[in-house]
C-alpha cells in the first residue's frame, strides 16, 4: 500500500447548506470501500477560483493523506468523478521529506573518507550598476557574440 495526497475541490453551496459533511464522508466511504485508509484531514477553507469550473466560481478544497492499495487508484479517481459536489480532484504519491545532508564530496586527503558538508547559507546583497557599466557589459558580451 502506498501513501497518497488527495485534494478535493467541492462546490462552495454545499458548505452553505451544511451538504459539505456528506460530500466528506462519501469521499472517506469511497476510499475505505476501495481498501484505503485516511491518515490525515485538512480543510484549507473556501477560495475564489482562477476560472470558473462546472458555473462555479468559488470552491472549498480540502486536502486528504491516504493509504491506498496501488490497483485502486484509478478506480477511486474514476468514482470521484462521479461525486455530486465535487468539482475537481487531484491524486499524486506522498513522499516524506528526507533528511538527507544537501549534498555529499569527497574529502581531499589521502585516505580518500567520504564527508558530507551541508551548503552554506546564501544571501544576496542587492547590487548597484550605473547606465554606464550596464553599457559596458551589454557592449562586451555583443562583441564576444556571446548573445
Amino acid at each position: 500500500m502506498n501513501t497518497y495526497e488527495i485534494v478535493v475541490l467541492f462546490k462552495n453551496d454545499l458548505a452553505q447548506t451544511e451538504s459539505l459533511p456528506a460530500g466528506l464522508s462519501t469521499v472517506n466511504e469511497l476510499l475505505q470501500k476501495h481498501g484505503g485508509s485516511i491518515l490525515s484531514q485538512d480543510d484549507w477553507g473556501a477560495r475564489n477560483l482562477s476560472f470558473r469550473i462546472k458555473k462555479q466560481t468559488d470552491g472549498r478544497f480540502f486536502l486528504l493523506t491516504a493509504t491506498l492499495p496501488e490497483e485502486n487508484v484509478t478506480k477511486i479517481n474514476s468514482a470521484l468523478k462521479l461525486i455530486p459536489g465535487v468539482l475537481r480532484h487531484q491524486i499524486v504519491t506522498y513522499k516524506a521529506i528526507s533528511k538527507a545532508p544537501v549534498f555529499t564530496t569527497t574529502a581531499a586527503n589521502t585516505d580518500k573518507t567520504p564527508e558530507t558538508v551541508s551548503a552554506p547559507a546564501v544571501t544576496a546583497k542587492p547590487v548597484q550598476l550605473s547606465e554606464e557599466d550596464i553599457d559596458k557589459t551589454i557592449e562586451k558580451m555583443l562583441a564576444d557574440k556571446v548573445v
